[in-house]
């Protein structure tokens, strides 16, 4: 008799925690879904801001990677042929010659 009291006991502390976790999970549920309607609204007034100083970035970033680029080209090209120096660039001839025959 002692153990089927104890056994109920622990199935009502169990049920217990399982409700709470459901009540726990409705609250959280209730509250993302109302607080997303604010961040959509949010979001749509900072997407196209955001889009355009997003593409500013990345355009200017990509201008001086390209004008690296020219700079390295223009470097090499004075020193080399084309197409050696394309191969160069290319990683097709690294030609080392700073390693040492030990």
């Amino acid at each position: 008799d002692m153990t089927a009291c104890a056994s109920a006991n622990v199935a009502a502390q169990h049920a217990e925690a399982c409700v709470d976790d459901g009540v726990h999970l409705g609250t959280l549920c209730a509250y993302v879904c109302y607080h997303s309607i604010d961040f959509e609204a949010a979001l749509s007034r900072w997407a196209i801001g955001g889009t355009a100083i997003l593409s500013l970035l990345v355009l200017f970033c990509g201008m001086r990677i390209l004008q690296q680029c020219a700079a390295t080209f223009r470097h090499h090209s004075s020193q080399t042929s084309s197409i050696a120096m394309l191969g160069r660039e290319l990683g097709l001839d690294d030609n080392f010659d700073t390693e040492s025959d030990e």
